[in-house]
C-alpha cells in the first residue's frame, strides 16, 4: 500500500538575503510503500520501499537518497535499514537502481551513511510494480 505520494525538494541557499529568481530547487516525486499493510501474513526483510523520481530538469550531482533520505526517514519514522530504496539518475533515466545504506562511524550526534548503488533486480521491480506500474517502463 502506498502511504505517501508527494514531492520532496531541496532548499536553495540564500545569497545576499535573496533567493536566486527563476531557479527552482531540485525536487523528487517520492512514494513510500508499506508492504506489511497489503501482505501482513508475510514477514518482509525490507518492509518499506521508497521510490524517488527526479522532477528537476537540471543536472545536479546529488541524488535523493544522499540529499533528503534522512529527512524522509525522520518525517515518516522509518528505519533506514528496513528500506528498499529505488531511484533513477539524471545521466541514466531509463534504469532503476537500489541503494544499500551502511552507517559510517562519526563523532557527534549526526549519523552518516555510505550509499552503495546497484541495478534493481527483477524481483524487486516486480514487488514495487504492484503499486507503481510505471516502474516497469524504467527498468
Amino acid at each position: 500500500m502506498i502511504v505517501y505520494d508527494g514531492t520532496y525538494r531541496l532548499q536553495r541557499r540564500k545569497r545576499r538575503q535573496t533567493i536566486i529568481s527563476g531557479r527552482y530547487a531540485p525536487a523528487w516525486r517520492v512514494r513510500i510503500i508499506d508492504f506489511t499493510l497489503s501482505l501482513p501474513e508475510v514477514r518482509h526483510i525490507k518492509p518499506t520501499a521508497v521510490v524517488a523520481t527526479s522532477l528537476s530538469d537540471e543536472c545536479f550531482k546529488t541524488n535523493c537518497a544522499e540529499s533528503i533520505g534522512k529527512r524522509i526517514c525522520r518525517d515518516f519514522n522509518l528505519k533506514i535499514s528496513n528500506i528498499l530504496w529505488f531511484e533513477n539518475f539524471e545521466d541514466d533515466p531509463a534504469t532503476v537502481y537500489t541503494a544499500a545504506f551502511k552507517p559510517i562511524p562519526s563523532s557527534g550526534f549526526d549519523l552518516w551513511y555510505d550509499i552503495n548503488w546497484r541495478l534493481a533486480s527483477p524481483n524487486e521491480i516486480k514487488a514495487v510494480g504492484r503499486y507503481i506500474p510505471e516502474i516497469y517502463a524504467l527498468s
